[in-house]
């Protein structure tokens, strides 16, 4: 049997955690962090784990938001171009993979009013475990900035970061914030998602295709015309996102749907 993705943020990851943060910023008082963030740990499931030792990190670092952000950020390893999931796992350089989950739920509950510092860590952390949750509460409390944010990401050249533009702004993604005002209108999100379908990483394309899978949900019409944009003549990288993005509708027998791919 497969173990609970819960045990992934354990007692032991709380202590990698502590000693890395320890190693950027000695005065970081890792024994009382691993304490409090293993105390009560072990009944929790999954995200209240991810808060729990997110409370601890807010008990432990700096009061100073910005300095906060500073500490984790250089406990991070070392960003990564390529889109090798595998490849994002924690050395003695610093953190990547799921220890970086609490970093980013602590600056999403403690940086909400700090969101220009917020997201310059969680362009930082995503690059080492995606930061897809944290960066909803920002497109909810302060939209016109988060939204120029990510356009201003598109050409980054971390997919990591590309897909955060696609899959943090996903209006009914699984585990996350709903974001109510993108379910009832996803027009803002179109060309964000336009720019990014044709992506070289598969890792952004598919994020794509979820995207608008999500978006069908609610509105087949706009998926509907998108297919009709944006699939003839399109290349095959691009054929295989829309087919993808449409599963939904296919599954439904929409004839429109149907009819686009023939």
């Amino acid at each position: 049997m497969a173990e609970p993705f819960k045990e992934r943020i354990d007692a032991a990851l709380v202590r990698v955690l502590g000693r890395h943060l320890q190693r950027v910023a000695p005065e970081f008082p890792r024994r009382r962090f691993t304490a409090r963030a293993v105390a009560g740990l072990e009944p929790l499931e999954l995200k209240a784990r991810v808060a729990y030792v997110a409370d601890a990190l807010a008990a432990c670092l700096p009061e100073d938001f910005d300095a906060a952000a500073a500490v984790l950020e250089a406990s991070l390893a070392a960003a990564r171009v390529d889109d090798d999931l595998k490849a994002l796992v924690t050395g003695d350089d610093g953190l990547a993979g799921w220890v970086v989950w609490p970093m980013t739920d602590f600056v999403a509950r403690y940086g909400l009013a700090h969101p220009r510092r917020s997201l310059r860590a969680l362009h930082a952390l995503t690059q080492r475990h995606t930061a897809e949750y944290a960066i909803r509460p920002f497109l909810i409390e302060h939209r016109e900035l988060t939204m120029t944010t990510l356009l201003s990401w598109l050409d980054d050249p971390s997919p990591h970061v590309r897909r955060l533009v696609s899959e943090g702004t996903r209006p009914r993604l699984p585990w996350g914030v709903q974001l109510q005002h993108l379910v009832e209108d996803p027009r803002p999100c179109l060309p964000l998602l336009a720019r990014l379908q044709d992506d070289p990483s598969g890792y952004v394309r598919r994020s794509v295709a979820n995207h608008l899978n999500d978006i069908s949900k609610d509105h087949p019409d706009v998926v509907v015309r998108w297919l009709r944009d944006h699939l003839p003549g399109a290349p095959k990288a691009r054929q295989a996102t829309l087919r993808h993005a449409a599963r939904t509708l296919v599954k439904q027998g929409d004839k429109r749907a149907l009819r686009a791919f023939g």
